[in-house]
């Protein structure tokens, strides 16, 4: 199908959960409209017109990722680590990654398809994230005090962490592309929600106490440039 005041191709879908339509833009099946059962889908185009910006927005980040050619090299600024990335094609529809020596990467397989390379590669700073932050985060806790009850590495869209009421905290896998002081200060910052799970006076007074320039780095973590590939699952 296409849309009525643009040149878009989607596909739609029923769904028994929906209550409501909703888009999405995949990287590799374009734009997909999810609609109640029993929805009139003359409303569809409509629909689509209202969220029109957004979706061309998605489209060209689809479209940059796409083009964009796979990374020869991966900065893991917080571990002071450069990987290089190096890719053997061979038929068929698999994909591997492995890592021959300190500092390389090899894909081996289907590497024309960027969307399967990204979403290889996103799994692998997924691990490597997990397999730093969380040692990290505890030696952090036990050094200010600050306990809290678990922690999870997940690939956040806008948070670098959160901390729940329940003291469990939640880390971006993206931190490791930051400084160690940035991840550092993320890691004091939900540790503080630990006692203080607000931003309150007493949060940052907390929080400056152990970071003096605190309010600083914060700011400076919203001029963050990632690789264009890490915004594949958001697709």
């Amino acid at each position: 199908m296409n849309c009525q005041d643009h040149d878009w191709s989607y596909r739609v879908k029923e769904s028994k959960r929906a209550r409501r339509a909703s888009v999405r833009v995949k990287l590799r099946s374009g734009i997909e409209v999810t609609i109640p059962i029993g929805y009139d889908r003359s409303r569809i185009p409509d629909f689509l017109n209202q969220h029109s910006e957004w979706i061309q927005h998605r489209l060209e980040r689809a479209k940059s990722i796409k083009e964009s050619p796979n990374p020869d090299t991966i900065r893991l600024e917080a571990l002071d680590t450069t990987w290089q990335v190096s890719y053997i094609k061979t038929p068929g529809e698999k994909l591997e990654l492995r890592t021959p020596g300190p500092g390389r990467l090899v894909l081996r397989g289907h590497i024309d398809d960027s969307a399967r390379v990204a979403e290889r590669l996103n799994l692998w700073v997924h691990d490597a994230a997990e397999s730093v932050l969380v040692p990290w985060l505890d030696l952090e806790s036990k050094r200010l005090s600050l306990p809290y009850s678990k922690v999870s590495i997940r690939h956040q869209k806008s948070r670098w962490g959160s901390c729940s009421a329940r003291r469990s905290i939640n880390l971006n896998q993206n931190l490791i592309f930051l400084s160690p002081r940035e991840v550092e200060y993320v890691l004091a910052h939900e540790l503080c929600h630990t006692k203080e799970l607000n931003h309150s006076k007493r949060f940052w007074d907390l929080l400056t106490l152990i970071q003096p320039e605190a309010r600083s780095i914060r700011k400076g973590l919203r001029n963050h440039n990632l690789p264009i590939w890490i915004w594949y699952p958001f697709l």
